[in-house]
């Protein structure tokens, strides 16, 4: 039988005693001493379920299962004599990140969020090891129900402590697959970080210049997807986009009321009654829009049904943040 499209090698038929002995119970660790040789015995197989049962825990799931046909990654030892002597110890290596990183997702199992994510991409509840050319050593995807680490063809064994690290990409990419238009968790993490944390003391300065409870309000998820269908104009920030929104839109607000603050709003009473009579909503409102008024190029605020709109377009966002809302007496 040929062997799936992600396999360019056929399994070998049977691994040597050597190998079955030394490369999935041996590796070695270079000592402190410089280049003497430490012998370490270890077995893939015994640590195999210490990584299930840790995974397990930090997805809150009964039971999960790694999958590895060790004759499979042999196969691509043939560039790699380090490979054919410590097939065990790769192995080992490579899912002993996968479940450092899953720790790291999951707050070691503390993050219900991020469990229930998990548990909704990955409902097979496993993982493998399998062979691409889409990496240039290795990498990790989340694909046909399952966690997929992930090794180049020709670099079996190659960074192997770094092929974990995009795991917030790979699950929100599997998330998005699903068609369920969810936020991104990474996009949910900076909201907490960003936007609630910020939010509540820019409500506090508004209560203070006004006396009225204003509100700010945003759509991560429309911004996205406004910001996504024009990749050339966010090329700069287009691989942290769900990190990068939540900041940004944070900052926007931030820059919206120091603007206030700097026009004194807080100590002028015509101004105070100006902008209340203009925003009866008490709404402070980021979007994204396609053309600015106002012959504006970056950003601009605009008092529109009530509201105190914060407005920027996908070829400007992010640029010349402070000067949002800096000629809001002009607009009144």
């Amino acid at each position: 039988m040929a062997p799936p499209a992600k396999w360019t090698l056929e399994p070998v038929e049977k691994l040597s005693l050597a190998v079955r002995k030394h490369g999935t119970q041996l590796y070695c660790l270079y000592s402190p001493r410089g280049s003497d040789i430490l012998p370490v015995r270890d077995n893939f197989e015994t640590n195999k379920a210490e990584y299930q049962e840790k995974i397990a825990n930090y997805m809150g799931v009964e039971e999960f299962t790694i999958n590895v046909n060790v004759n499979q990654v042999f196969a691509y030892t043939e560039t790699s004599n380090y490979g054919k002597d410590n097939i065990g110890y790769l192995i080992n290596e490579y899912f002993n990140t996968l479940v450092r990183k899953i720790g790291e997702y999951t707050k070691d199992g503390k993050d219900e969020e991020a469990k229930e994510v998990l548990r909704k991409v990955v409902p097979k509840r496993s993982a493998s090891l399998q062979a691409d050319d889409k990496v240039s050593y290795c990498g990790l995807r989340v694909a046909d129900g399952e966690f997929q680490v992930i090794f180049n063809y020709k670099n079996l064994g190659s960074n192997i402590s770094n092929g974990c690290d995009k795991i917030d990409e790979a699950v929100d990419v599997a998330l998005d697959a699903l068609g369920e238009n969810e936020l991104p968790v990474v996009a949910r993490r900076a909201i907490q970080e960003h936007l609630d944390t910020a939010i509540p003391e820019l409500e506090e300065k508004m209560q203070k210049m006004f006396g009225k409870e204003y509100k700010f309000e945003y759509d991560v998820r429309a911004t996205l997807d406004k910001l996504l269908q024009f990749p050339n104009e966010i090329s700069w920030f287009k691989d942290r986009i769900n990190s990068t929104v939540p900041d940004f839109i944070a900052r926007y607000f931030k820059a919206v009321v120091r603007n206030l603050e700097e026009a004194k709003f807080g100590s002028d009473d015509m101004l105070q009654e100006a902008f209340v009579e203009s925003t009866e909503k008490q709404i402070v409102r980021f979007e994204v829009v396609d053309k600015l008024q106002n012959g504006k190029s970056y950003n601009d605020t605009l008092f529109v049904d009530g509201e105190y709109r914060v407005q920027t377009m996908p070829k400007s966002f992010g640029s010349n943040l402070d000067d949002t809302g800096r000629d809001v007496v002009d607009r009144l």
